[in-house]
């Protein structure tokens, strides 16, 4: 598996990266972030420096208050 990775395909493209703070799971192994980048959001996008600067401000908050809980997040419906 790649640490990082920016696929593109005909609806938009797989971004795939090493967490940027360097946060690891139990086991001692860094947490890869992956995302499904559709239509629009990937239109721009060439590489996987510039899907990190866009897409994880978005996200960074949500995964802080899952990683620092010590109860797992619920599942998504």
């Amino acid at each position: 598996m790649d640490d990082e990775l920016w696929q593109t395909t005909a609806v938009g493209g797989a971004l795939r990266f090493p967490d940027p703070l360097g946060r690891r799971d139990r086991s001692g192994r860094v947490i890869p972030h992956d995302f499904v980048v559709l239509d629009d959001h990937a239109a721009d996008l060439t590489s996987v420096e510039e899907g990190r600067a866009r897409l994880w401000p978005e996200v960074a908050q949500v995964f802080a208050e899952a990683y620092e809980s010590p109860i797992p997040p619920a599942p998504l419906p």
